[in-house]
C-alpha cells in the first residue's frame, strides 16, 4: 500500500512522475511493547518481529542513547547502545521524530528494574505530522511486574526504611 503526496522532505523520497512515494507500512507498530513483554523477547526475535517505533525524545549519556519511543499507542523509555546503527549514515539520520526499526533487543538489568535495550537499529524515514499521535494520546506502558521509575504520582504506602525511621522517632518522643 503507498501514498503518495507532494515533497516537502529535506531528504529525497523515489519520485513517480511529480509525486514522491511514502510507503504506509512505515508507522509505529501498535500493540509493539505488549507483545514483547507478554510473549517473550526471545519468542518475539524467534519469529522475526522487528517492531517499528517512533523517537519523542532522546538523551545521550556516555556512549549509550536514552530515549522515550512509541509504538503507536504507548511510550517507553529505551536504552540505544552507542554501536547500534547500521551505518554512519542512520547515525547522522537519527533524530527526534524518525522511524526506527528494532532489528534486535533485549532486556537488561535485574528483578522490577528492567529496561528494554535496543542493540541494532535502521533509520527509516520522518513519520508526517499527519500521522502521529498527540502526546496526551499516548499511554506510558509500565510491563506487568516491572516497576513504574518514573512515577509521578505519591506511593501509597510508606517504605519500610522510612517506616522504620518513623518509628524510632515516635520511641524517643
Amino acid at each position: 500500500v503507498f501514498a503518495y503526496r507532494r515533497s516537502t522532505a529535506a531528504t529525497p523520497l523515489p519520485r513517480l512522475g511529480s509525486l514522491d512515494v511514502v510507503a504506509m507500512e512505515e508507522q509505529p507498530t501498535n500493540g509493539a511493547f505488549h507483545k514483547i513483554f507478554d510473549e517473550g523477547i526471545e519468542n518475539c526475535l524467534a519469529q522475526g518481529f522487528r517492531p517499528i517505533l517512533e523517537v519523542r525524545s532522546t538523551k545521550y549519556v556516555g556512549n549509550m542513547i536514552t530515549c522515550n519511543a512509541t509504538d503507536g499507542e504507548y511510550y517507553f523509555k529505551v536504552m540505544l547502545a552507542g554501536n547500534c546503527f547500521q551505518s554512519e549514515v542512520d547515525r547522522q539520520r537519527f533524530a527526534i521524530g524518525m522511524l526506527i526499526r528494532c532489528n534486535h533487543y533485549m532486556l537488561q538489568g535485574g528483578g522490577n528494574k528492567r529496561f528494554f535495550g535496543i542493540t541494532k537499529i535502521e533509520v527509516l524515514s520522518r513519520l508526517p505530522e499527519a500521522l502521529k499521535k498527540p502526546d496526551n494520546q499516548l499511554q506510558k506502558f509500565v510491563p506487568v511486574g516491572f516497576e513504574d521509575v518514573g512515577m509521578s504520582q505519591v506511593a501509597s504506602q510508606v517504605p519500610p526504611a522510612a517506616a522504620h525511621f518513623q518509628q524510632q522517632q515516635q520511641q524517643q518522643q
